[in-house]
């Protein structure tokens, strides 16, 4: 690694986190962590950076040290949770997911991921309650509408379902709640309903690599729910939370989100999608590509996925190399 003591390794994790190098910083700062135990900084860095990187096991046991000194430290009660529903452990995981501190984005984070986990213990009504309107919310209530639309539609109350969509959709159209809507759509039957919201889709959206509403209703009434279980609607939740935090330039932060996305479902495109474009940012196209090829080519998103690789193929002008896995 290049560093032999642990002053060594963690200037070079300084180092490279400064170049945006979260993989280097990763390995660097969790052996300067192994130096130095007792450095609590030092850890909650170290914690930060293996999440970033994907090395759950390595953060989750990290997790467990940091709250044993904190108990309320908001990141390590999310990754506590979120190992706890990866477990079908759902009530754990809510007492988790209620502690973590209103504030921040876990103001906005900590409502979803309750719902989601009472969700998981068949307790849908207690979930909706906790997506009920609030004043400190108000922001995000598209958001929270559309998960309402998805608990409600897994729970089988379909005039419910309708009404939380149709309120997600009142004053925009995101792809993954025009997905959704059209599904529930579709599956009911209201081909010509799931048409006109395409339509109005495509209408404010001109690009379609991610959403294409005449490849949707080629399926016909068979179309799949976009979140078939809670532990999807978690992932949905830390999907839409990585979505925001990137937004606002947080990189590492979204690094994290997509990352504990993928740790509840590893075959979640448009988060394989912000992870991959997280790399290419930092430089590292080939982790990039590595996620690309990985992607379902059957899905929507894998045809724009393709696409991308080729950019970064041609980046690295490397144009040789096969698109697809060996």
């Amino acid at each position: 690694m290049g560093a032999e003591n642990g002053l060594g390794a963690y200037l070079a994790g300084r180092f490279a986190h400064s170049q945006g190098d979260t993989r280097a910083a990763a390995e660097y700062y969790s052996a300067a962590a192994r130096h130095d135990p007792d450095n609590i900084d030092l850890q909650q860095r170290t914690f930060a950076l293996l999440l970033a990187e994907g090395r759950m096991d390595e953060a989750g046991v990290l997790a467990q040290r940091l709250l044993v000194i904190d108990e309320d430290a908001a990141l390590p009660l999310l990754v506590t949770g979120i190992q706890d529903a990866r477990l079908g452990r759902f009530e754990a995981a809510e007492k988790s997911f209620v502690a973590l501190p209103a504030k921040g984005i876990n103001g906005f984070l900590g409502p979803l991921l309750t719902a989601w986990s009472r969700a998981g213990q068949g307790r849908y009504d207690s979930a909706l309650a906790a997506l009920a309107p609030r004043t400190d919310t108000a922001g995000f209530a598209p958001i929270y509408e559309y998960h309402a639309g998805l608990l409600a539609d897994l729970a089988g109350r379909a005039d419910l379902a309708e009404a939380h969509f149709k309120a997600a959709l009142t004053n925009q159209t995101s792809v993954r709640t025009v997905e959704a809507a059209g599904a529930w759509y579709q599956r009911a039957g209201r081909l010509d309903e799931a048409q006109a919201l395409y339509t109005r889709y495509h209408t404010e959206h001109a690009d379609r690599s991610l959403l294409d509403g005449g490849r949707q209703l080629a399926l016909g009434t068979t179309l799949p729910r976009v979140v078939e279980a809670p532990a999807e609607g978690l992932a949905e939740a830390l999907f839409d939370t990585s979505s925001l935090v990137r937004q606002g330039n947080a990189q590492d932060l979204s690094l994290v989100f997509s990352r504990l996305a993928l740790s509840l479902r590893p075959d979640f495109p448009l988060t394989q999608l912000l992870l991959a474009d997280a790399m290419t940012a930092q430089g590292r196209l080939e982790d990039a590509n590595d996620i690309y090829r990985a992607m379902n080519r059957q899905s929507q998103a894998g045809t724009f996925a393709r696409l991308k690789l080729a950019v970064n193929l041609d980046e690295l002008k490397d144009t040789d190399r096969p698109m697809t896995r060996p």
